[in-house]
């Protein structure tokens, strides 16, 4: 019973025994008690379905999964109506929140939160949460061997398994891959759609070879032996065959019996290179290609003398 004029109310009372005698004492252990708000207490369910099944995570594959949100009295288990709901995307940039009242969709792969907030009072954040795993795509490439052919070659990679209507593709880095060798290219996502796919790890570099040119050089309208003096013109020419570039620059040497190069043919003529000596003997004629992107690299043209 309330004492006439006083609050009672919310809050913590103490407790204590008094008796209207002076002829005895009174000995005793304290106590309390709390007076609390009489509220409702709510019980929050939250369910994620796809094509009509729950789920409770998923990989990305275009299709929606729906949001279902309950709130209930515990109490009388009336459902409460006046309900706001975020889901709380997570990204590597940053984190957004979308607003709605009834059930709401997901799709994207990303890391989701779902905050209930009851009577725009009570907060239930992160009452429920789902993963949605990117995709992974297959990726391929067109080839990996290449011939020499004196321009930039490189692998194409191919992606496959992207859903219909998504814009995603595939880009491939560039490096200096011109000359015979071993190289390397990584491949990587572009396009909007992007953060719903990943490649797989093993195949996101791969290397690749460019081989020597394989040529043929023959040389035609010349004699086994040669007959030159100082000045005369050396009739031969040189006709390159094979695969890859064909055009390979051709350097014609001019070596004594030593195998010591004295001088170069150039338009039919022997220039006899400075320092050295070109006289009367037997000498033989090479055709040298100095690159090793072509896997001939000299041929005898004949003998001079």
């Amino acid at each position: 019973t309330v004492v006439a004029g006083q609050t009672y109310g919310v809050g913590t009372y103490s407790i204590v025994p008094v008796i209207d005698s002076r002829n005895y004492s009174v000995t005793y252990t304290a106590g309390a008690f709390d007076v609390v708000e009489d509220k409702d207490y709510y019980v929050v369910t939250i369910e994620f379905y796809k094509e009509g099944n729950r789920v409770f995570e998923s990989t990305y594959d275009g299709k929606e999964i729906e949001v279902r949100v309950s709130v209930i009295v515990e109490d009388t288990q009336e459902k409460v109506d006046n309900v706001r709901y975020e889901i709380v995307k997570a990204s590597r940039v940053r984190t957004f929140a979308l607003r709605a009242t009834d059930n709401m969709i997901i799709k994207n792969a990303s890391e989701y939160a779902i905050n209930v907030y009851v009577e725009d009072e009570v907060a239930y954040e992160a009452a429920g949460n789902i993963t949605v795993a990117p995709k992974e795509l297959t990726l391929t490439t067109d080839r990996t061997e290449f011939v020499y052919s004196g321009s930039k070659q490189q692998p194409t990679f191919i992606i496959n398994g992207m859903i219909t209507g998504d814009d995603v593709s595939v880009e491939t880095s560039e490096g200096n891959s011109t000359d015979k060798g071993t190289y390397s290219v990584s491949a990587s996502l572009a396009g909007e759609d992007m953060a719903n796919y990943v490649l797989p790890a093993e195949a996101i570099t791969q290397e690749y070879t460019i081989e020597a040119s394989k040529i043929t050089i023959e040389v035609e309208n010349h004699n086994a032996v040669m007959e030159s003096k100082v000045g005369e013109n050396i009739n031969f020419e040189t006709k390159i065959t094979g695969t890859g570039d064909t055009n390979p620059k051709i350097v014609y040497e001019v070596r004594n019996e030593e195998g010591e190069t004295v001088a170069n043919v150039v338009n039919g003529r022997v220039q006899v290179l400075e320092g050295k000596t070109y006289g009367a003997g037997s000498y033989t004629v090479y055709a040298v290609v100095s690159s090793e992107n072509y896997d001939v690299q000299e041929v005898t043209v004949g003998t001079l003398n």
